[in-house]
């Protein structure tokens, strides 16, 4: 990456930041700008955005825009798992970074048309709000991290013991 940053500094291009405290994200939205900030908005330009805009124009979910939202999201995670490696374990990790997304952009719909967007906005900036979203953000990022460096046997097993009862 330094490589990159230098010869694109040398050319007066200057790439987005990447790695820029991604644990401390408050939201799995917020993770991926923060983790890979150059692929999100690659992802967001080249796959997320047309995706969705079609799906908007198409006559079967037009009237369903959340359910435009939910698979644009979900096949722009599995197109990112796809990048990182294409093991089926990959696609599990863009799957389920893509359930995270689709739960995130829903809960804050709901949210947003129940308090009013400000009144949303000005309620998740609290610490006590702030606090367990990072927490939940970052554990729920952490599991998916077992489908990242493991193949899908070994991540269900680790899964399998982590929450067999």
């Amino acid at each position: 990456c330094d490589v990159v940053i230098g010869v694109g500094s040398l050319m007066g291009v200057r790439p987005p930041e990447n790695f820029d405290l991604p644990f401390l994200a408050r939201n799995v939205a917020d993770y991926w700008l923060r983790v890979h900030r150059s692929l999100t908005l690659w992802l967001t330009d080249y796959v997320f955005n047309p995706t969705y805009g079609a799906a908007l124009r198409s006559p079967r979910l037009r009237g369903t825009p959340l359910l435009a939202l939910a698979l644009s999201l979900m096949l722009t995670m599995l197109v990112s798992g796809l990048w990182h490696g294409t093991t089926s374990a990959f696609l599990v990790f863009g799957l389920l970074h893509g359930v995270y997304l689709v739960i995130h952009r829903s809960y804050g719909q709901v949210m947003a048309r129940r308090m009013g967007r400000k009144e949303f906005a000005r309620w998740s900036e609290r610490w006590s709000v702030r606090v367990p979203a990072v927490l939940l953000t970052f554990n729920l990022t952490s599991l998916a991290y077992v489908f990242f460096v493991l193949d899908l046997e070994r991540a269900l097993q680790v899964f399998g013991r982590l929450f067999a009862g």
